[in-house]
């Protein structure tokens, strides 16, 4: 199961438009389990368009890091 979720605090005097930076930016991490930077790089260097992911909320902008949570399965079953 893949679900995305997070929570987004701006600092003091920041700029509205870089509330949904972030977001953008934790999105495209989540997208493909990867720091969004990292994407970027790999973009840059490969001269691929972020645009032909087919979504414009990816951002290659460094910041945006996947987050994992390794879950036992068996023990979740088995206290159901």
């Amino acid at each position: 199961m893949h679900t995305a979720k997070g929570a987004f605090v701006r600092t003091d005097g920041c700029p509205f438009p870089s509330i949904n930076n972030s977001i953008n930016k934790a999105y495209t991490a989540a997208r493909e389990r990867k720091p969004s930077g990292a994407i970027g790089d790999a973009a840059r260097a490969e001269q691929f368009q972020m645009t032909n992911f087919g979504d414009l909320r990816c951002t290659g902008w460094g910041g945006g890091v996947p987050v994992t949570i390794a879950i036992n399965a068996a023990a979740v079953l088995s206290n159901r």
